[in-house]
């Protein structure tokens, strides 16, 4: 089967490389994967039907109170993510049950025993016409589900080499989907753990790909192929379909990169052209990982007073790079408009 898929793994292959290549020439890779996990929280959330805005989003994760509940699934998701990543343990079950326990932490879902495995049948369907007209049903609780998870868990850290990483993620993202081990936050987790799976197989060096954005463009496809496997075993419509992911995703991700460094080099030249403090610097960095701004936090980045903050924030506002967010909350929020959308594509 790896035969017929070779042409699309060089291809997939050679898209992760360049972008691999171009994001770590970035002196500052994290203000390159603030942007790119974001985007793709936004879209696997929207893959489940769950909307925000980038700019809701940005407050949101600089501090705003007045956060909708589905914002506040999205920055579970970032929480989740940046769970897994910081954390020393391999892909396991261990590992997925503390990223399912944020992601689902006071949001929809949250009363359905974050972090535990399963303990009643679930099933993709329309909730009306019951179990037995279900479009899928996952394995039953408790040892069966056990069992998968525990098969799962060894695919996952497997040491053999025999199944190129491209292939065999896609595999295991299968095998996380079919096993359905939540009531709630499967599809969510098991696109997280794709990333994470790239990450951690070394595939790229840091997580600054998002595949959600390809998989949302062609959700219903997607979803067709992942049950056409389980109905008629098509592994090679499935595989080739993730191959196409990764290399159309890898090639946006590179494209991204290049607009996100003419942007930082725009606004930096800006700043210098105009004879600002060198501290003006360190907060359009700043606005590249985190594009929304209070002026406590921008104390706290600079060392310098509110009055001073202030200043710098008016300028930054003159020049178009700030503008302040209205309905926040006690607190006031600038925001990098040009910053997001170049991140979203939309400039």
């Amino acid at each position: 089967m790896y035969e017929r898929l070779l042409p699309r793994l060089l291809e997939a292959q050679a898209a992760m490389s360049r972008l691999d290549g171009r994001a770590r020439g970035v002196v500052e890779p994290r203000l390159l994967m603030g942007p790119f996990w974001r985007r793709e929280a936004r879209l696997s959330s929207l893959i489940e039907d769950t909307v925000t805005t980038p700019e809701k989003l940005a407050v949101a994760e600089a501090g705003g109170q007045l956060v909708d509940a589905d914002t506040r699934e999205v920055v579970n998701y970032l929480r989740a993510f940046a769970h897994g990543r910081r954390s020393q343990l391999p892909i396991c079950s261990r590992l997925i049950r503390e990223m399912h326990e944020r992601l689902l932490e006071g949001v929809r879902g949250g009363t359905d025993k974050p972090g535990f495995f399963r303990t009643e049948q679930n099933y993709i369907g329309r909730e009306s016409m019951g179990v037995a007209q279900a479009r899928f049903v996952p394995p039953p609780p408790g040892e069966v589900l056990d069992r998968c998870m525990h098969e799962f868990e060894s695919f996952c850290n497997r040491a053999d080499g025999s199944i190129p990483d491209l292939i065999a993620i896609p595999l295991a993202h299968y095998q996380f989907e079919c096993v359905h081990p939540f009531r709630d936050g499967n599809g969510r987790l098991g696109r997280l753990l794709i990333v994470l799976s790239l990450h951690r197989a070394g595939v790229i060096s840091e997580p600054w790909i998002y595949v959600s954005g390809f998989l949302e463009e062609h959700k219903a496809h997607y979803q067709d192929l992942l049950l056409r496997v389980s109905t008629h075993g098509d592994w090679q419509a499935w595989l080739e379909f993730m191959l196409r992911c990764f290399a159309e995703s890898a090639a946006d991700a590179s494209n991204r990169v290049e607009r996100m460094l003419r942007l930082r080099d725009e606004l930096r030249a800006g700043v210098t052209k105009a004879r600002s403090s060198a501290l003006m610097l360190r907060l359009i960095d700043r606005l590249f990982e985190y594009p929304a701004v209070t002026v406590r936090q921008a104390c706290e980045l600079l060392g310098i007073t509110h009055t001073a903050v202030r200043r710098h924030l008016a300028k930054l506002v003159d020049m178009g790079v700030l503008e302040l967010v209205e309905n926040t909350g006690k607190e006031q929020y600038w925001i990098a408009r040009r910053i997001l959308e170049v991140s979203e594509g939309q400039a």
